[in-house]
């Protein structure tokens, strides 16, 4: 998950090198592969929450029924990415909004499957993005973090990707997926489409 050109495609690209099997499943990008002995790998790229042709809600509606579908045939949810451009110089407004309704769809419970990675390393001055590193560790990132999320630095190559894909493989549990109302991320979507005022969101 991740706002809009933040680098999911990319990195599931980078992961599979074109052997893979995809379909499209109403705005899923779903991928199937075989990597570093899995043998039923599935990589599921959602829309980003700021998509201009979807509501917040109909995003995760989106994922919701997914998820629900899958869980009915076995496939368990192992890991959840959350991915940051580095190269975003503040936090605020729709990407602040966005992060904290992700942060509300985890929840305490399933945050310790959760990897905050930063992406578009090679646009900025290496001191300048591990500077903003820390801060989102320190502030918008930190109760994630006390709760077990980890972060992750992806390089765009193959080797960083193959390292995140271990890490996604070692944070691998079961969680039963919730129903969209049960969530609080659904609560919080279900407010924003009641009052669209509020939808930039606010710290």
């Amino acid at each position: 998950m991740g706002p809009t050109g933040s680098g999911k495609s990319s990195f599931i690209s980078k992961v599979t090198g074109g052997s893979v099997l995809t379909s499209c499943t109403s705005g899923l990008r779903v991928t199937k592969c075989k990597v570093m002995g899995f043998a039923n790998l599935v990589l599921v790229d959602t829309p980003g929450l700021d998509d201009t042709n979807r509501s917040d809600l109909e995003v995760l509606n989106l994922i919701s029924k997914w998820l629900k579908e899958n869980y009915e045939r076995k496939a368990l949810l192992s890991s959840v990415l959350y991915f940051h451009r580095i190269t975003d110089n503040r936090m605020a407004g729709t990407p602040l909004k966005n992060f904290r309704v992700f942060e509300k769809l985890c929840g305490d419970h399933a945050m310790a499957q959760v990897i905050l990675v930063t992406t578009m390393w090679d646009e900025v001055e290496d001191d300048v993005g591990k500077d903003r590193l820390a801060e989102l560790r320190s502030t918008y990132w930190k109760g994630m973090i006390s709760h077990g999320s980890t972060t992750f630095r992806y390089e765009n190559t193959k080797e960083s990707a193959t390292r995140l894909l271990e890490e996604m493989a070692e944070k691998g549990i079961e969680r039963r997926h919730k129903e969209l109302r049960e969530t609080a991320a659904g609560q919080e979507f279900f407010s924003l489409e009641c009052n669209p005022q509020c939808s930039t969101g606010a710290p």
